[in-house]
């Protein structure tokens, strides 16, 4: 009796959990309540996500044939679909191919959902769950090992800085059309059902180029750069229904994203 079918069978391939015998970095295992370490086939993902279909282009009523298999911190295993979004301009999506960025939506839990990046380093992913804001990480940063950790936020036991205002401190009477109270279709704080795309233009000190440029230039930073937006971007889409889009910047020539300051 076979008890996987054959698209089953190829989603197991993709994300494999195992118990990792390569030592958990200090940051994350002196810094986490709770964690999954995880060993991923990237060029398997890789070949998965050519698959998946460019957003705007599906009909209202039809699903991506892309989907992947990734496992939570909890140790379950959950299939999601993909549709490729990209965050960079098409001009920048042109000059950096090898960063790629997807919208995937839960399949088993059709409220979860999320994005992940793909770089020259591998993967990286941020996704909404009933439990939390789930974060998928490499285990050592620009190793491309296959070697991953996926865990809560709300598992971080070291946050830096601290926020001392309290629900009492705060007075939302200002904000409120108070001519329209009870009446959601004139509230300030209606958002609709339409998103809305701004584009973004980002830029950088020399220190924060400095840090995420791992010896690959530009590239690294730019991901660096497209795995923050990524992350704010799961919120916005899903609390605002906004969307931000890199693009180029007006710099100095026009065209380069970073600004080379430690220069």
């Amino acid at each position: 009796m076979k008890l996987f079918n054959k698209l089953s069978f190829v989603l197991i391939l993709i994300l494999i959990p195992l118990f990792l015998f390569s030592q958990v970095p200090p940051k994350y295992h002196d810094n986490l309540k709770n964690y999954a370490e995880l060993s991923l086939d990237i060029d398997l993902i890789k070949e998965e996500l050519k698959k998946a279909p460019l957003i705007g282009e599906l009909s209202r009523n039809s699903a991506s044939n892309s989907k992947i298999l990734l496992v939570l911190p909890n140790q379950k295993a959950e299939q999601f679909a993909v549709l490729e979004a990209p965050i960079l301009s098409e001009k920048l999506s042109n000059n950096y191919p090898d960063i790629k960025s997807y919208i995937i939506q839960g399949i088993d839990s059709p409220e979860a959902n999320g994005r992940i990046n793909i770089s020259p380093y591998g993967i990286s992913g941020y996704l909404s769950l009933d439990e939390g804001m789930m974060i998928l990480a490499p285990l050592m940063e620009y190793s491309k090992s296959s070697d991953y950790i996926s865990y809560y936020e709300h598992d971080i036991l070291n946050l830096s800085g601290t926020c001392d205002l309290s629900d009492e401190d705060l007075d939302f009477s200002n904000f409120t059309n108070t001519e329209a109270v009870g009446n959601k279709t004139n509230s300030c704080f209606q958002n609709g059902a339409i998103l809305r795309t701004y584009d973004l233009v980002v830029t950088c000190t020399g220190e924060y180029y400095g840090l995420y440029n791992n010896g690959g230039g530009d590239v690294d930073v730019i991901s660096a750069i497209t795995n923050k937006i990524a992350a704010i971007n799961v919120i916005y889409e899903r609390e605002l229904a906004i969307r931000l889009n890199v693009v180029e910047p007006l710099l100095h020539n026009d065209q380069q994203l970073i600004h080379l300051l430690a220069h």
